[in-house]
């Protein structure tokens, strides 16, 4: 999910409908924040003023949401908002508010759906060094060091199992941001791999435990037994980007590759689906495509491993072009797309105060909503070719989002597919999406985005309703995987390919 100061927004179209691209990428878009000033001083709201600032945001969900009950009844959506309006009694401050709201719209399981601090709160937050130096990696509910951007050596902190920040038990700083992030669903899997992103951690570690540009942890060094306690300098992200570019410069920056990796097995890495991944790199993405799956016709290739870990999403058309290349005849690929209505009062709230959605792109239904009818996914699609006939194999994690969640519910649904991995990170059945105008409520001044539309993918059965894409194999690399290089998912692949 974008290096930001500011909150994009892109104007609804219909036909391109792209703030979807940006919120599925949020995990990056959040990690350019930093957390709060030390001379921030959090003025207290009084409790009419929260009440006030609550009703808003229940009124503007129900007026423009399109899933409120997309996980549960409206009589237990009803029931959270009822019991937590009572709950307000005394003031609090931005952050007491913050963690409230926050609460609340989780229970609501939709990834795409944040509560957003202040404006005044992100542009004071940005410029200090107070980001945790390293890049986290989560195992079994355990916090490593997977990348080590501190002053402090490789040797000691790189591969090192972190037990506690400034006191508090892992485990426990972990179980409170599951109350704090969304997901889609109960998917769990797209919370852990929020944790890795470095600014992202930041950010939970400030709402949970306040500001600090030293961060006192102990840990457990790489291949040792005994703990120590440090503290480790924050730094200025901008700076982070710095370090961790020269430090760990990756293996290829392209969005997607495609590579034979023998006369009888491809392999297709496809990063992102977000279109100006593919225009900064100078890359078609139809074309790529198109020669890839011509030159596996071409060689008689009989199995493919399709690569989707770490795509969050992006541009809904790239998912449903993948996915024709796996069928062999016409398909629908949404099986709708639905918004709650064409005009909404609560906009006089957002960033977009004058947004109305064009009443030619919409039909209206028997519910008295709108099913969106102009969109390149709606309606019989046509497959592609070459065919890909062969074996497939697609390794998965909870980092498949949106845009990815969705082609890879397809890919489930209509393919023999075998998916290694880990839970895919989006909803099996959809999610909701498109335009996102953002609220910012009058007293306390948080923000949160406001999905407007309902995605619903044309999927048959699946028993797992309130989770993404299940693996057939649950593969999942360790810490030691991941200092020594190794691959554990692509390698087991390799071993059920070609099993000696």
């Amino acid at each position: 999910m974008k290096n930001i100061i500011t909150i994009p927004i892109v104007k609804f179209k219909i036909r391109a409908v792209n703030l979807k691209t940006i919120l599925s990428v949020m995990f990056v878009f959040l990690s350019a924040l930093s957390p709060a000033q030390k001379d921030i001083k959090e003025s207290m709201i009084p409790p009419e003023k929260l009440r006030q600032d609550f009703q808003i945001l229940r009124s503007s969900l129900e007026e423009g949401y399109p899933g409120m009950s997309m996980y549960q009844s409206k009589k237990n959506t009803d029931s959270i908002f009822d019991t937590s309006e009572k709950q307000i009694q005394n003031e609090m401050s931005e952050g007491d508010f913050f963690l409230f709201l926050s609460k609340i719209v989780m229970q609501l399981h939709d990834g795409h759906m944040d509560v957003f601090p202040t404006k005044n709160t992100l542009d004071k937050l940005e410029k200090n060094p107070c980001t945790i130096p390293f890049q986290a990696f989560i195992s079994g509910q355990k916090m490593y060091v997977q990348k080590n951007y501190s002053t402090l050596s490789d040797k000691e902190l790189l591969g090192a199992e972190i037990i506690s920040i400034n006191g508090q038990p892992v485990s426990s700083l972990i179980a409170e941001i599951m109350n704090i992030c969304t997901s889609d669903g109960n998917n769990e899997t797209n919370k852990y791999k929020r944790l890795e992103y470095s600014g992202l951690l930041t950010q939970y570690l400030f709402n949970l435990q306040g500001y600090t540009e030293n961060y006192k942890i102990k840990y457990i060094p790489f291949n040792k037994n005994s703990a120590k306690n440090s503290i480790l300098k924050g730094i200025v992200y901008e700076n982070l980007l710095k370090i961790r570019k020269s430090k760990y410069p990756g293996v290829s920056q392209l969005p997607a590759e495609f590579k034979l990796l023998n006369l009888s097995t491809a392999y297709l890495k496809v990063k992102s689906f977000n279109k100006s991944d593919y225009k900064s790199s100078k890359m078609d993405f139809s074309a790529l495509l198109k020669s890839s799956f011509e030159t596996i016709n071409s060689k008689g290739v009989k199995n493919l491993i399709l690569d989707l870990r770490g795509n969050g999403g992006g541009t809904d058309e790239y998912g449903k072009i993948l996915f024709s290349y796996f069928i062999d005849h016409e398909f629908t690929y949404y099986s709708s797309l639905l918004i709650n209505k064409t005009k909404f009062s609560f906009v006089k709230y957002t960033d977009q105060p004058d947004l109305e959605i064009p009443e030619d792109a919409v039909k209206i239904n028997d519910a008295g909503t709108y099913n969106v009818t102009d969109h390149p996914n709606l309606g019989v699609q046509k497959n592609s070719t070459p065919y890909y006939s062969g074996k497939l194999f697609i390794l998965i994690d909870g980092n498949c989002f949106s845009t990815t969640s969705e082609c890879l519910s397809m890919l489930h649904s209509y393919t023999s597919a075998v998916f290694i991995g880990e839970e895919s990170g989006g909803g099996y059945y959809g999610n909701c999406s498109g335009s996102v105008p953002i609220l910012t409520l009058p007293n306390s001044l948080l923000q949160i985005g406001i999905p407007l539309m309902k995605y619903s993918m044309a999927v048959k059965d699946y028993k797992y309703k309130d989770h993404g894409v299940i693996p057939d194999y649950n593969i999942s690399p360790t810490i030691k995987d991941k200092m020594a290089g190794y691959d554990p998912e692509l390698e087991f692949t390799k071993k059920l390919i070609s099993p000696k």
